[in-house]
């Protein structure tokens, strides 16, 4: 029995090693080069919705725009990711974007080039460039905060 275990561990290892190596990074240089836009906001809403088709799920990520480094961008953006919690489902993808409200930071984006998205309004639909990578996240200073 503890040989068939081994077996399996060993059989299952480079699988596993390949996962965790499969995210392949993206110079910001780069990212800025294939987006459309890269803007400083806020996340302030998530919804997560099924594709038309209903075989993926994804998160629309309000972020309201604080500022723009590239591109013209509304007052408030949705941000499109993979993953997200519909009813009782959950799809928890990895290697992606994953983001809570409040998150506030720096976002690289591209148009969404998903095409199996319910109609959402007139809102500017985006995309991370670069997944994980897309998004660098501001950390608050504790040194300013004074009781």
């Amino acid at each position: 029995m503890k040989n068939a275990i081994a077996l399996l561990f060993l059989y299952l290892l480079p699988l596993w090693a390949y996962t965790q190596c499969s995210l392949q990074e993206i110079p910001l240089t780069a990212q800025v080069q294939t987006a459309d836009y890269v803007i400083e906001g806020l996340v302030t809403a998530q919804t997560s919705f099924w594709d038309v088709n209903e075989t993926q799920i994804y998160t629309a990520n309000t972020v309201e725009v604080y500022k723009s480094f590239k591109g013209e961008t509304p007052s408030h953006i949705t941000l499109i990711t993979l993953g997200g919690q519909v009813g009782e489902v959950i799809a928890k993808v990895n290697p992606s974007l994953q983001l809570q409200v409040q998150d506030y930071g720096l976002f690289v984006c591209k148009i969404t080039s998903i095409n199996a998205l319910p109609s959402m309004g007139t809102t500017l639909l985006v995309q991370p460039v670069a997944s994980s990578q897309s998004f660098f996240k501001y950390e608050e200073d504790e040194s300013q905060n004074t009781a």
